[in-house]
């Protein structure tokens, strides 16, 4: 909940209002009009760009794999989820990174 939930909110409302300021009026223009606008579209690039760049690799994914082995591991220990979470992210990490490039790119 903490990421996928309460930080997402935090980090995709709050924060993507104050770094890509014309991100609500450029999510309800018309499609017509969106490709006119060109800071709207300049922004939707920028917002793109962070997630895959920055909140997706390293902040989704190892906090996705974390929780994961909070919820299935074997182990009891936070330091544990941590650990394990992380290094099977890095064992995964071309094959998450590049599903990531195939649904977000061209």
């Amino acid at each position: 909940f903490l990421d996928l939930g309460g930080f997402q909110y935090y980090l995709m409302i709050t924060k993507y209002r104050q770094w890509f300021p014309t991100m609500d009026r450029f999510a309800k223009l018309p499609f017509a009009e969106k490709l006119k606008d060109t800071a709207g579209m300049i922004d939707a690039v920028k917002m793109v760009l962070f997630d895959v760049i920055i909140h997706l690799p390293c902040i989704y994914f190892p906090t996705y794999y974390t929780v994961k082995e909070f919820v299935g591991g074997k182990s009891y220990n936070p330091i544990d989820w941590v650990t394990d979470g992380v290094t099977k992210y890095s064992k995964n990490m071309k094959e998450d990174l590049t599903a990531m490039i195939k649904l977000w790119g061209p």
